[in-house]
């Protein structure tokens, strides 16, 4: 049967007889029916045809209802059809059939992680490993319940003990890999998936994708952006409607040394990345006749001041094919031309600039009295290991002379009404601008003040683009894009990199940025 994200059901051409039950010669001669109609499904199923596999088990069902390996197969092709309550009917249905099939139990379990039914699946599993402790399948669906539950420590064991007990079970290592990631363990994730790539192969394009993620991280770019292009036949990343999908095209993909033409280069991700990519598009021009170039629509009128000669269509419009002789997405020209550190030094530099009417009027807005502004933005919805406590920001800010101007999105007035009135100054929001919707807007905001302090977010990319200078605060185990150390980024000059020491912990960063503002204002 077909993998089910955190267990696989394991198929067995007559569970019965591996508990000690009727032998399968005995199932086959107790009708004439079953004797025909058995041998055909199991052929079908172990084929994958599963259509019919279903119809031949219903079949030897009819003729004989209390053959458990029929009710048990039936259940688990439903469940898999994500059939969720008939499918767990069978199959609990079997093992009131035969209670004593520890592969029953261990599929039940898979078919109840299937639809999140933890805790039952974690009692089936129980049962599986009083049967047969020895399995390594039920370890290793032991190690995925508890890595639900987040009971690590037992997780971690039952993964061991399924790779003890079959040293090439790369799943286990897969997912020792993930509960590595939570722990912000990133030698542990390396060598782990490391290990499971070793064993699969280049068959699994997940492992595969994950890899890069954590190369990229350590800064090993030239395997790192090969094994990112997996992203592209990810199921994860295909499953996610957060993520970008290929380009369904007829048209070749852009290699460097191939004949120049006309290269339509597709936006992928958030508007951050497209932000971040778009630092690489004076490297592209020289090997092509001309640029088409999808943007998100905020970005439009910034990036055709960046990009003057460069078509820029909003995204998600796409040209005719007859426009273009080659497409590329844009995060791919990382590939292309930032394979090593070296790779680096020649970019970096402002690439963006804000409307200068737009400046005027956030200057004005702002009061023209003589301060030190700094925008601060602390909070994303993509994690919230990642945002910071904004009255410990804002206080750790707090300085006469010093204007703070908040560049965050969403609706945080009343919160920041509050903290103004107990804390007893003052954090701009006055600014006219949907810092969200109006990117235009919140260039020029950037744009006005003097630094820049925000989490790694779309502001940090702006910012860094704009060449304002920027304190960015990373968690323990920030995204790839960041590196996993060094105060640098290799993506934007103007900004300097603040880690925590431990995951959880802002107090040390905070104490940094204090030290460092001080240290700047005087």
């Amino acid at each position: 049967m077909s993998h089910l994200g955190t267990g696989q059901f394991v198929y067995c051409d007559s569970p019965r007889g591996m508990t000690g039950g009727a032998s399968r010669d005995e199932l086959e001669m107790s009708h004439p029916a079953t004797n025909s109609f058995l041998p055909l499904a199991r052929s079908a199923h172990r084929a994958g045809a599963i259509n019919r596999a279903a119809l031949l088990y219903q079949r030897v069902m009819a003729v004989d209802p209390s053959l458990a390996e029929a009710v048990h197969v039936i259940g688990g092709l439903e469940v898999d059809q994500e059939l969720g309550e008939r499918g767990l009917s069978w199959l609990r249905r079997s093992l009131r059939l035969e209670s004593q099939n520890g592969i029953f139990w261990l599929n039940l379990a898979v078919g109840l992680q299937r639809f999140s039914l933890i805790e039952e699946a974690l009692e089936a599993l129980r049962s599986a490993l009083s049967l047969q402790p020895l399995n390594s399948q039920v370890h290793l669906n032991l190690g995925h319940v508890f890595k639900d539950l987040k009971r690590h420590i037992e997780s971690r064991y039952h993964y061991y003990k399924s790779i003890a007990l079959n040293p090439g079970e790369y799943a286990a290592y897969d997912h020792v890999s993930l509960i590595d990631d939570t722990e912000r363990d990133l030698d542990g994730c390396v060598r782990h998936i490391d290990r499971s790539v070793q064993l699969v192969g280049s068959k699994d394009p997940d492992l595969l994708y994950r890899q890069g993620i954590y190369y990229l991280l350590l800064g090993r770019f030239d395997p790192g952006w090969d094994l990112v292009e997996y992203r592209w036949s990810a199921k994860q990343i295909l499953r996610d409607e957060k993520f970008t999908k290929p380009l369904q095209t007829c048209k070749p993909r852009f290699e460097l040394g191939i004949k120049p033409g006309v290269l339509f280069l597709w936006a992928e991700q958030g508007i951050g990345d497209e932000i971040m990519f778009a630092g690489l598009i004076a490297d592209i021009v020289p090997h092509v006749t001309k640029v088409i170039l999808q943007v998100d629509t905020r970005l439009m009128g910034l990036f055709s001041r960046a990009f003057p000669d460069i078509r820029i269509i909003a995204r998600p419009l796409i040209p005719a094919e007859s426009e273009y002789d080659y497409h590329l997405p844009i995060g791919s020209l990382a590939q292309l031309f930032r394979r090593n550190r070296a790779d680096f030094l020649s970019g970096g530099r402002p690439y963006l600039s804000p409307d200068s009417g737009r400046v005027s009027e956030v200057r004005k807005r702002l009061g023209s009295n003589e301060c030190f502004r700094i925008g601060i933005s602390w909070y994303s919805r993509n994690g919230d290991h990642r945002c910071v406590d904004l009255q410990s920001l804002s206080v750790c800010l707090n300085r006469p002379g010093v204007q703070i101007v908040s560049l965050q999105y969403g609706d945080f007035a009343g919160e920041i009404k509050t903290l103004n009135a107990s804390q007893g100054f003052e954090i701009v929001t006055d600014t006219g601008i949907d810092c969200n919707v109006d990117i235009e807007g919140l260039a020029a905001l950037v744009s006005c003040c003097d630094l820049v302090i925000s989490i790694g977010n779309a502001t940090t990319h702006l910012a860094g683009a704009l060449g304002v200078k920027t304190w960015m605060m990373l968690p323990r185990f920030p995204g790839w894009r960041w590196l996993n150390a060094g105060r640098d980024s290799l993506w934007y000059r103007s900004m300097r990199v603040y880690r925590q020491p431990a995951s959880g912990v802002w107090d040390d960063v905070l104490g940094e940025l204090s030290l460092d503002l001080d240290a700047l204002l005087s």
